[in-house]
Order: C-alpha cells, then structure tokens, then sequence
C-alpha cells in the first residue's frame, strides 16, 4: 500500500450508525434501507426477511422451514432467479396472510407489498399467534397438491393439449394453494385427488377468473376475485 493510500485511509470520515437491541424496528429498518440503497436493491422479501429477523428471530426461522418444505417446493415449477431472489418464501409469507384475509382486508388493500410487510410483521409481533396451527395448515395443503399435480400444480391447463404447461402462476396459487388452505384448520377436511385435478382444469372455462386475472390486471383488483373463487370451489 501507497503512502498516499495510507494518507487517505488515514483521513478518511467515518459515519457510524449504532442499533441497540431496544432500537424499535422501524430504526432498524430505517438503516437497513439507506444501507441497500448503496448498492444491488433488494427484493420486498429480503427485506420482509431483514425486518423479521430484526422482531422476531424465531419467527423467521419457523417461516424459512416451511418455505423449505419438500412437497411445497415439488409443487413449484420455479426460474433459478425466483429461488435466488426468496419467491418461495415470498409464497409462504402470501399463504399465512391472505389465507384467512377477510373481504374488507382483500378489497381495501391500497398495495400489495406493503400490506404483506406489514401483515407479516405484525403476526411476528403477536405472542399469541398460532404456529402448530399454520403449520398444520400449511403442510396439510401442500401435501396434497404433491400427490396429485406436483409442479403441473400451478401451471396454465390447456385445453387443447390436454395438459399443464408453462410457468408458475400467482393467481392459479391464489384460487388453489389459498382455496384449499383456507379450510385445513378443519382436521376433518379433505380434499380428493379428482377435486384438485377436476378444479385445476376449469378454472380456465371460469369467466371470473380468466377476466379477473388477465394481463394488466393489478393484484388489488386480482385478489378479491381469485381468493373468494378457491374458497367456494373447495367449499365442503
């Protein structure tokens, strides 16, 4: 190293930012985002995952071992790029808080992103969340779409080939994954082999749904639409 390196170094201001333990988790965040403005961005669930190790540690790893989960992952026909940019995780987030998301929550949702973040943080915070519960839920439903369809789970049915095809689709996980998922709490409820193969093939004959979640169609609008119709497909 060049003396005028050392010299450099050696003048060189510093900006120290200290976060305690107590720091609330809006401080933590705050920093969090002007550090990564400084360099590659983020996806919104690096930084839902940042924010949750942040409130609750044990959370975040509850939640990463689901997004971990075998027959979950076999049921998702995902880019490289996805997996590195955590949309699996991203899946689980979206599956604990629009399972049960109300229709006031589905039709007031200014953003989808945020009001992720916010949910799910918000769950971190709450002592009284069930985990067996979710849990339970969770791997319940992904279960049984491992069985049926696998990774033709959340793929476009076509009609004409008489077969899945192409990538994974939010909104067919939207009517299935959440469709499904939102009756497991039930231990009584099951849904067969021919419903899930049956309900997968027609949603694409469904004119609420293939108007609903066309191209350019925002996730506020799509949700109140793809949410409800799951709901009633696999209603008991």
């Amino acid at each position: 190293m060049t003396d005028y390196a050392k010299l450099r170094i050696k003048r060189a201001r510093l900006d120290i930012k200290i976060v305690l333990n107590k720091s609330d988790s809006g401080s933590k965040y705050e920093l969090f985002d002007r550090l990564n403005t400084g360099g590659s961005a983020a996806t919104p669930q690096e930084v839902r995952n940042c924010l949750l190790l942040m409130i609750n540690a044990d959370f975040f790893k509850r939640l990463a071992k689901l997004g971990k989960y075998q027959n979950f992952i076999d049921c998702l026909p995902l880019t490289e790029k996805q997996i590195a940019e955590q949309y699996p995780l991203e899946l689980v987030v979206r599956f604990i808080t629009l399972r049960k998301a109300s229709s006031t929550d589905l039709s007031q949702m200014p953003d989808l992103g945020p009001w992720l973040t916010d949910r799910i943080t918000n769950l971190a915070e709450n002592k009284e969340f069930d985990w067996n519960l979710e849990e339970r839920c969770f791997y319940r439903t992904f279960d049984a779409l491992a069985q049926t369809l696998q990774d033709d789970t959340f793929r476009r049915f076509s009609h004409v080939k008489s077969r899945a095809e192409g990538a994974f689709l939010i909104s067919v996980f939207e009517v299935i994954a959440l469709g499904i998922g939102y009756y497991m709490e039930d231990e009584n409820f099951a849904v067969s082999n021919d419903k899930v193969m049956t309900t997968h093939r027609e949603i694409w004959n469904n004119k609420q749904f293939t108007k609903g979640t066309g191209s350019g169609v925002r996730p506020t609008t799509r949700l109140p639409v793809t949410i409800p119709l799951g709901r009633e497909l696999f209603k008991p």
